[in-house]
C-alpha cells in the first residue's frame, strides 16, 4: 500500500532510457547468476538436490503471490503441506531462498504478521505486562511488503478502482494515530460522517455502506477491532491491524496528512507534523521473531 498517486510525476528524460536495455539486460544476468549460486549454496545444506530445492523455493513463491491476490496471510502449516510435505526441516531455508527470490524478481518480500496476543492487549496492565514478558512463538502467518523505494513503487503501482478504498483507509488509519492509536467507533463514525459516509444514511457515491468498509478492512488485517465495555454500553475499539503496521510506515502516514494542507509553510508543517507525534504518543508494535528451522 502507498500513498495515493501524485499528478504529474516526473517522466524520465531520453538521455536516461536510451542505453537502458543493454545497461538492464547486464544486471538481469548478473542477477540470475547471483540467485543460482545461492541457490546452490543454500540447497547444499539441506538433502535435496539444487532442482529439487529451486522448484521448492519457485513453489513458496507462487504460494505466496496467490495469497497475496486473496489478500490473504500465507501460513506455515500450508507451506509445509503443500510444497515441503516430509522435508520440514528445510523451511528455513526454503523460505531463504524464496525471500530472495521475491526480492530480485518481484522488489517484494515476505514479513510475518504479529499474533493476536501482541496486537491487542486487554489493557493498561496487560500491556505492561506483555512488554516484559520472555519473547514467544511468532503467528507464523505471512504477507508481501513492497522492497522498492518509494519513487519506484508510486511508478509501478496502478490502484484502479482500488485507489478510493486505500485513500479511505489512510484517512481512517490517520485518525486511529492521533487519537492515541485507538478509538472507539462511535467516534471514529463521528470523524467520517464529515466525508459523507453515515451509517444508515444515504449510499456514497464511492463507498458501500461504512459498517461494510469497516468490516472489509477488518477482514484483511488492516484494522483490529475488540469489543470494550463503557459506562454507557458495550462498544467497538478500532486500532491498526498488522497488515497497516507491515505496509504503512509511520513517517509515510505523516506526509500523508500534511500533504491534506498544502499550503502549509514550512515551519507550519514542521508543528503539524510534532503536534501528530504528540497525539498518536508511544508505539506499542512488537516486532514478530525472526523465522527459525524447527517444524
Amino acid at each position: 500500500m502507498s500513498q495515493r498517486r501524485k499528478s504529474g510525476r516526473r517522466q524520465p528524460a531520453v538521455e536516461e532510457v536510451v542505453d537502458e536495455p543493454v545497461a538492464q539486460g547486464e544486471e538481469e544476468y548478473e542477477d540470475e547468476v547471483d540467485v543460482a549460486a545461492e541457490s546452490q549454496a543454500l540447497a547444499g545444506s539441506t538433502n535435496m538436490t539444487t532442482e529439487e530445492f529451486e522448484r521448492r523455493v519457485k513453489d513458496v513463491v507462487r504460494l505466496a503471490l496467490a495469497s497475496e491476490h486473496r489478500r490473504q496471510p500465507l501460513k506455515r502449516d500450508e507451506i509445509n503441506k503443500k510444497v515441503l510435505k516430509d522435508n520440514t526441516r528445510a523451511f528455513a531455508k526454503v523460505f531463504e531462498g524464496a525471500q530472495k527470490r521475491l526480492q530480485t524478481t518481484f522488489g517484494m518480500e515476505m514479513v510475518e504478521m504479529a499474533t493476536r496476543e501482541k496486537r491487542q492487549p486487554a489493557n493498561v496492565a496487560g500491556r505492561r505486562a506483555a512488554a516484559t514478558a520472555a519473547p514467544k512463538q511468532g503467528s507464523r502467518s505471512y504477507i508481501l511488503r513492497s522492497t522498492l523505494s518509494p519513487d519506484d513503487r508510486e511508478a509501478a503501482i496502478n490502484w484502479g478502482e482500488s485507489e478510493p478504498p486505500m485513500v479511505l483507509l489512510c484517512i481512517i488509519l490517520g485518525i486511529i494515530h492521533v487519537s492515541g492509536r485507538k478509538i472507539e467507533e462511535g467516534f471514529l463514525l463521528g470523524h467520517l460522517k464529515r466525508l459523507g459516509l453515515r451509517r444508515g444514511g444515504p449510499r456514497h457515491e464511492k463507498f458501500p455502506p461504512i459498517d461494510d468498509v469497516l468490516a472489509d478492512f477488518v477482514k484483511h488485517a488492516y484494522l483490529d477491532r475488540v469489543k470494550i465495555a463503557t459506562a454507557e454500553e458495550d462498544t467497538y475499539e478500532y486500532s491498526w491491524g498488522p497488515r497497516a503496521k507491515i505496509e504503512l510506515k509511520e513517517e509515510d502516514l505523516l506526509v500523508f496528512i500534511t500533504e491534506v494542507y498544502p499550503d502549509l509553510t514550512p515551519d507550519a508543517e514542521r508543528r503539524l507534523k510534532k503536534d501528530i507525534i504528540r497525539m498518536a504518543g508511544p508505539g506499542e508494535f512488537v516486532p514478530p521473531p525472526p523465522v527459525n528451522s524447527e517444524a
